[in-house]
Formats: C-alpha cells, structure tokens, sequence
C-alpha cells in the first residue's frame, strides 16, 4: 500500500485487539497533532508511516473531519 503525503487511510472495521487503525505519512501527523494529543489516540511510528489506534470510532471520526478541514485527503476503508 502506498500512503502519499497529505492522505489520511481508515479503517472502519475493528483489528483484533478492538482498535480502530488509520495510517498517516509521518510528515503528515504534524498537522494532526492537536487532535491526536487531545483526543485518546494512540500514535506508533512504522518507518515513514504513523499507525494510529483508537477504540472510539467517535475519536476517529472526530479525526477524519478535522484533517478533512486541514486539507488532507481522506481515503475510508469499509471492509
């Protein structure tokens, strides 16, 4: 899978432990950083990506709209 810079992947299924996961290119997580410290997401570096994992899908939605208004293009999984 590629992630460009400025795209924000979703998942809308649960992973196994019950998270939420969304994947940002490392260069991309600055301009969502005041959401994710305000909200309860946790962050987990992958080389040039950024796994993060919520267990609300609220919190995440709540970070799918903000990063919509800071331009970044929203790409939702459904499965």
């Amino acid at each position: 899978m590629r992630i460009k810079v400025d795209e924000l992947h979703v998942g809308k299924k649960k992973d196994p432990q019950g998270y939420y996961v969304a994947l940002v290119h490392k260069d991309t997580l600055g301009k969502l950083i005041e959401v994710v410290e305000s909200s309860n997401i946790s962050v987990e570096p992958c080389g040039e990506f950024i796994i993060l994992r919520s267990r609300s899908w609220n919190t995440m939605q709540r970070l799918i709209n903000y990063a919509r208004s800071r331009g970044i293009k929203v790409l939702e999984k459904r499965e």
